[in-house]
């Protein structure tokens, strides 16, 4: 809308889409990066992943479609075929930013 322009979709490619995003899978890094598997049968194009933090994000294994950071958050976007993966890092100026923050209080119990 902000931007003048509507994407519309027909019903089926809304359900391929949400088929093809839903064998996507995340890991997430020690090192705070993000790997990101497509398992499904099929390419997913435009996977678009966001950040909330103003970041430079690298896109390894995939060629990245387009990224910007602003107003407090980053996103990048990229296609991965079937049976691929890429890694995704972020940095911002003091360093490497993660995907995902450890809670400080989190315990693990067996």
């Amino acid at each position: 809308m902000r931007a003048g322009s509507l994407a519309s979709l027909t019903v089926r490619q809304a359900g391929d889409r949400l088929r093809a995003v839903a064998a996507v899978r995340l890991v997430y890094l020690a090192d705070g990066g993000v790997r990101v598997e497509n398992h499904g049968a099929g390419p997913v194009p435009g996977l678009l992943l966001r950040l909330p933090a103003e970041a430079a994000l690298e896109v390894e294994g995939a060629e990245a479609g387009g990224h910007a950071a602003a107003g407090g958050q980053s996103l990048v976007f990229f296609d991965l075929g079937p049976g691929e993966a890429a890694v995704v890092r972020a940095r911002g100026p003091r360093g490497p930013i993660p995907f995902l923050e450890a809670e400080p209080a989190a315990t693990l119990a067996p």
